[in-house]
């Protein structure tokens, strides 16, 4: 600082960091006096700071920029600011974005601009600036008549008052009122000389505004200049893109943006003529609007004209067969930088046909071809097309479907091009054995996103090279060995430049991941870290990270066990964050004096914008101290609570502090206990969030008195966008109170009403409100809606007007006759629709005609749901009709009952073979004839890019098993397969054993009742060894004999992925068993397992005691026959204990003895996330009841508790009365008999007057106790 005072002359432009205290640095460091910029980026400023700041300005003859960009303030620091913003009289521009001000802090803004008359550049974006406020701003500035440029995009501005000032802005050049709720129609009456645009605007962005058609047209008619830059994505544009057409102002245009603008159908035409205008266009995003290959055509010519285009979005359109145009427009566009084609369906043979094209984009340094189905064809196309693309900087190829061989050849092409920095390989499984060589990158890469990677030991070695320009790596769903997690932390320790690290998702063998921490704490330049999905076993090693990544904004915690005696390190290791802005606990369990000392820490993360504590177990007294921390937050916006349980105590401290929370835009609560009053309380404060955004109260059952007042404080939530209310049952009245409430939330964009029963008299309110709702585009009925024919007609026709819906889903309503006539009428009005739910259809054939008729005018429907409906002769033939013209379909689910004769059958799944686009086919409970089989067999190698295949009920001899799995052999991108409920022959099983091994992406196989012999067996589990990308095996009936479980145990353990084993029914022997579990213990990522009611020896289980410990991520263990005595108990049970992450643990009719049990009290407290424990069949006494049960109340999570036949004694009875307050997550509890001294009695209906008083009264005290915990039942066998 010493020796940059001494050359302070010539400098101009002083830029102070997020990791300098401004006035420690205004101590030491003079600002120069002829400095015209000064940034101060990302930092807080306090009192000091500010005093600082005056005291160094006075020497200054006249700074001309000042830029202040995600600089926060403290408590009445920004008062003082406003000093330091008077003095600087000579300011031009002046940049406050994100700086969490509140409604206060801008009107002491306002008072300022009266002394900045020279200011020309003003940004005040992100700031929750009102539209009040922003005039006021400008009516302060008198007028603001030289501000050239005027960003206010993402704050709080509705409705048109604005737009009437920035009429009367004459040198404006500039402006950007993105991602506000701007109005242009209808507008007030303008004055004369000030009824248009300044006529030297030439760049405008209004992104993100919603605006409807109407709005569009009257903007446009304010344009009075030639623009250089128009931006309107995410409006709905639609047919006024003719008004554009007939304006003559963008014969200059450089920037046009119109992503997700609806521009479809017959605004294409309009479009096409637009284009036709603006040669000398730079910029073209398209994206996001349906437009089909056909459109392009129209387009094509007009694209070949834009000669000096740099930039160009095609994606998330549906242009299949794009090739023909783009080999018609790429070779004019000679100086293209960035091409963008995600999501266009392209394929293999596409890329070989571009490939002359692309050859003319020298210029190249940007390309998007993600979510493609390239495969290794492409994916050779591809890297001959590098090689003459040597400017580029930016590939996103992710989702891809890139093969590992494939993968090798691409990235060695990737080697040369040295420009590189931004490469996205994710989506793409990279598999490093079957490489020939290690995968070679790039050497100047500064981000790297990959995923899906097994056993990366030889890729980390080989990313070391990058490690002086690496700034952001993200390594998802990943298979480590220790050895793999070894190299991993090497390759992580040389990164100490890394900014951003994501590891979610990454399973490492035995959850040892202290050298992975270890190299963590290494990197001290980390801004992100997200380790979300891990998981954990040595809380330790984590908790130390954070003393050294001083400069975290943001963390998600992996799936930890923190326990007491490590959580308050942990939290306290947070308080020396004080950058952080998102904290996310993800699933970790946070316990009573985790939330305390969590409580005591957050006060001190004044910067925190996002909280989310998805699961947290915490007492009244604990949620005050809690939520009154939460309350400090002053900057924060996102509040996600998920599943903690919040109390009445928790709702009302919650009531108090959410009015402090002045910034909040998402508020998730969807567990919370509260009466009358409560309720009342905690919505006035919800409705004191006037910038709230998402409202989501998930599973918290809402009163009448709720109601009530939730629908007086909806309206005042103006800027609501999302509503998600479940379990709604309340009277009439209350429902119309409440909806014609939503019906006031003028932006609403997704309206969630799930498991709600709606009366008559709310459906009826509900159709009068909805029309009002113009934005919405996600509507979920998906409670029980019983109403009659009138009232569904109303219904129906009042969604028919919901013209931008996308997705639509009537849940369980029973739709009628009449509603479905309704529902046929309107669907073809809904343009735009993208999925549609119906389940429970139920009416006549000529009904269902006009239905499916319907449904079959949705152009652009890619997920249709008709489940559990009753499909008859007639709707299935129009449906077959009808679905050749979605061409767009991916997901089909008819998993309803669709009882249809041979050719029906056979005109219905040819219709399904020409939905090229499908991925998944779901016939669910659907019966399939002989002959509806060999057309599937004959039409599924059509289905090219189908991943999930599920038939559940189909009839069909040898042969047409024969042919119908060769069909499915031809799947290549098949991931799942699902044959449950279908019983598969001797020589079915022969033909799938020679198939399977051609499903090289497979990860779930379901086959449920097989009749295969021994020689069978060995074949069909040698080619399922072959899967090694499996990761779910389901057996579910089939009888596995000796020899099958001999040739399972040899291929299990090349199944390295495989996370859920179900084998249900298996005949083997002692050491057969011993061979067996040997092999699932080498399961290292295993979670599930099921052996059900596979009778397992004492041999066998004292096997499962020693391998059980090796199954680390074990989360359901089922073992419900096991013949073992009290010595193997003890082992098997101590095998259990070490299983953390265990959640299910079912023993069913096992026979437990009182040694077992007294092992099991010993061992429950330690799983300490069990949510079912079923254990029917135990031999215990008193005393070893009032352990178990005392254990048992230590289970915070436990949801369901199964006793089924075992004698609970009075003792017993009352250890669990005991015990139940402590079980507040407990819903179920399945008892059978109660036992006392002179009478033992089942305790169901027939025997209640046999009953002894003394079992009365235990029953009697417990339905009490049970009382305590809401929402537990109790189930007498």
């Amino acid at each position: 600082m010493q020796k940059l005072n001494e050359f302070t002359i010539g400098i101009h432009t002083v830029e102070i960091q997020s990791t300098c205290k401004l006035e420690q640095v205004l101590v030491n460091y003079s600002l120069p006096p002829c400095l015209e910029v000064l940034r101060i980026s990302d930092n807080t400023l306090d009192e000091e700071d500010i005093f600082a700041l005056i005291r160094s300005l006075r020497n200054m003859k006249g700074l001309h920029e000042l830029d202040l960009c995600c600089t926060r303030f403290t408590e009445s620091s920004f008062n003082c600011f406003i000093t330091v913003l008077i003095k600087c009289s000579d300011l031009r521009r002046l940049c406050l974005t994100d700086n969490g001000l509140t409604k206060q802090d801008v009107n002491y803004l306002i008072t300022a601009f009266e002394s900045l008359k020279n200011l020309k550049n003003l940004n005040l974006s992100k700031n929750n600036v009102t539209e009040t406020q922003a005039n006021d701003i400008l009516q302060k500035y008198g007028e603001g008549n030289s501000i050239v440029s005027l960003d206010l995009s993402q704050n709080a501005l509705q409705g048109n008052e604005i737009i009437v000032r920035i009429c009367k802005l004459d040198s404006l050049e500039e402006v950007n009122l993105s991602h506000n709720h701007i109005r242009f129609h209808p507008l007030p009456s303008l004055e004369e000389g000030s009824n248009k645009f300044p006529i030297n605007t030439k760049i405008i962005s209004l992104s993100s505004n919603h605006m409807i058609p109407n709005d569009i047209c009257r903007f446009l008619s304010l344009i009075r200049s030639d623009l250089l830059k128009l931006n309107l994505d995410f409006n709905h544009v639609g047919n006024s893109i003719w008004s554009l057409c007939s304006l003559r102002i963008f014969k200059h245009l450089k920037v046009l943006s119109l992503a997700s603008t609806d521009i479809c159908g017959p605004a294409v035409d309009g479009l096409a003529i637009l284009l036709s205008s603006v040669t000398e266009l730079e910029e073209l995003n398209l994206s996001s609007n349906n437009l089909m290959l056909e459109d392009f055509r129209n387009l094509q010519s007009h694209l070949s004209n834009l000669t000096r285009l740099k930039k160009l979005n095609l994606s998330n359109n549906n242009l299949d067969g794009i090739t023909v145009i783009l080999q018609e427009i790429l070779p004019s566009l000679n100086y293209l930088e960035e091409l963008r084609l995600s999501n266009v369906r392209l394929n293999g043979d596409d890329c070989n046909k571009i490939y002359e094209s692309l050859k003319f984009l020298r210029s190249l340094k940007y390309f998007d071809l993600s979510i493609n189905a390239i495969g290794p064809d492409g994916t050779r196309a591809l890297a001959n097309i590098l090689k003459e693309i040597p400017l580029l900087e930016g590939l996103d190829v992710s989702k891809s479907c890139i093969k590992e061989y494939a993968i090798d050849l691409f990235c060695k092409a990737l080697v040369p091009l040295n420009k590189l920095r931004h490469l996205n390989l994710s989506g793409n499984r990279i598999d490093i054995e079957i490489l020939d060589d290690a995968l070679s990158l790039p050497p100047n890469l500064q981000e790297l996103i990959l995923s899906d990677i097994i056993h990366g030991g030889k890729l980390f070695v080989n990313m070391i090279p990058l490690q002086h320009q690496l700034r952001i790596l993200h390594l998802s769903k990943i298979k480590l060995r220790l050895c793999d997690a070894d190299r991993l932390a090497a390759m992580l320790s040389s990164f100490r430049l890394l900014q951003e690290l994501v590891l979610t998702n990454v399973d490492v063998a035995d959850r040892k991941c202290e050298k992975i921490f270890s190299a963590i704490k290494l990197l001290k330049n980390l801004k992100k870290l997200d380790l979300g999905g891990m998981k954990v076993n040595n809380g330790k090693a984590f908790i130390e990270i954070f003393s050294s990544l001083l400069f975290l904004k943001e963390i998600v915690f992996p799936d930890v066990l923190i326990h007491d005696d490590g959580v308050i390190g942990c939290f306290d290791a947070l308080r020396s964050l004080t950058y952080l802005k998102n904290l996310h606990l993800g699933r970790s369990t946070i316990t009573q004096t985790g939330a305390v000392t969590l409580a005591n820490v957050l006060p001190s993360l004044q910067l925190l914008e996002k909280l989310v504590l998805k699961k947290i177990e915490f007492d009244d007294e604990c949620q005050k101290h809690l939520f009154h921390a939460v309350g400090k937050l002053k900057y924060l916006k996102e509040l996600d609570l998920g599943w903690s349980k919040t109390t009445h105590t928790g709702a009302v401290t919650l009531a108090e502090v959410l009015p402090s929370l002045q910034l909040l835009e998402k508020l998730v609560l969807k567990k919370i206990e509260f009466d009358d009053e409560c309720q009342k309380h905690l919505f006035h404060a919800v409705g004191k969030l006037k910038y709230l955004k998402k409202l989501d109260l998930g599973w918290s059952k809402i009163t009448q008195t709720g109601a009530v007042t939730l629908a007086e404080v909806l309206p005042s939530l103006q800027l609501l966008e999302k509503l998600v209310l479940r379990d709604i049952k309340f009277d009439d009245e209350h429902q119309k109170h409440l909806f014609h409430a939503v019906g006031k939330l003028k932006y609403l964009k997704k309206l969630v009403l799930r498991f709600s029963k709606i009366t008559q008299t709310g459906a009826v309110t509900l159709a009068e409100v909805l029309p009002s709702l113009q934005l919405l585009e996600k509507l979920l009925l998906e409670g029980i809606i019983e109403v009659d024919d009138e009232c569904q007609k109303h219904l129906f026709h009042a969604v028919g007007k919901l013209k931008y819906l996308k997705k639509l889903d009537l849940g369980w309503s029973k739709i009628t006759q009449t509603g479905a006539v309704t529902l046929a009428e309107v669907l073809p009005s809904l343009q735009l629709l993208e999925k549609l739910v119906l389940r429970d259809i139920k009416f006549d054939d000529e009904h269902q005609k006009h239905l499916f008729h319907a449904v079959g005018k949705l152009k652009y429907l890619k997920k249709l749901v008709l489940r559990f409906s009753k499909i008859t002769q007639t709707g299935a033939v129009t449906l077959a009709e009808v679905l050749p013209s979605l061409q767009l379909l991916e997901k089909l689910l008819l998993e309803g009952i669709i009882e249809v004769d041979d050719e029906c059958q056979k005109h219905l799944f040819h219709a399904v073979g020409k939905l090229k686009y499908l991925k998944k086919l779901d016939l669910g409970w659907s019966k399939i004839t002989q002959t509806g089989a060999v057309t599937l067999a004959e039409v599924l190698p059509s289905l090219q890019l189908l991943e999930k295949l599920v038939l559940q009920d189909i009839e069909f001899d040898d042969e047409c098993q024969k042919h119908l799995f060769h069909a499915v052999g031809k799947l290549k991108y098949l991931k799942e397969l699902d044959f449950w409920y279908t019983t598969i022959t001797q020589t079915g099983a022969v033909i799938l054993a020679e198939v399977l091994p051609s499903l090289q992406l497979l990860e779930k196989l379901v086959l449920q009742d097989i009749e295969f012999d021994d020689e069978c067996q060995k074949h069909l589990f040698h080619a399922v060894g072959k899967l090694k990308y499996l990761k779910e095996l389901y057996f579910w009936y089939s009888t596995i004999t000796q020899t099958g479980a001999v040739t399972l145990a040899e291929v299990l353990p090349s199944l390295q992925l495989l996370e859920k084993l179900v084998l249900n029914v298996i005949e083997f022997d002692d050491e057969c068993q011993k061979h067996l579990f040997h092999a699932v213990g080498k399961l290292k990522y295993l979670k599930e397992l099921d052996l059900r009611w596979s009778k397992i020896t004492q041999t066998g289980a004292v096997t499962l005691a020693e391998v059980l410990p090796s199954l680390q991520l074990l989360e359901k263990l089922v073992l419900k026959k096991i013949e073992f005595d009290d010595e193997c108990q003890k082992h098997l049970f101590h095998g259990v204990r070490k299983l953390k992450y265990l959640n299910e643990l079912d023993f069913a009719l096992s026979e437990i003895t009182q040694t077992g049990a007294v092992t099991l009290a010993e061992v429950l407290p330690s799983l300490q996330l069990l949510e079912k424990l079923v254990l029917k069949n135990i031999e215990f006494d008193d005393e070893c009841q009032k352990h178990l049960f005392h254990a048992v109340g230590k289970l915070k999570y436990l949801n369901e508790l199964d006793f089924g036949l075992s004698e609970i004694t009075l003792a017993g009875v009352a250890a669990l009365t005991d015990v139940l307050p402590s079980l507040c997550n407990l819903r179920w509890i399945f008892l059978s008999k109660i036992k006392s001294d002179e009478t033992e009695i089942s305790s169901n209906e027939e025997s209640e007057e046999n009953e002894s008083v003394e079992i009365k009264t235990a029953k009697s005290k417990l339905e009490v106790a049970a009382r305590l915990v809401p929402g537990l039942q109790i189930r007498w066998n």
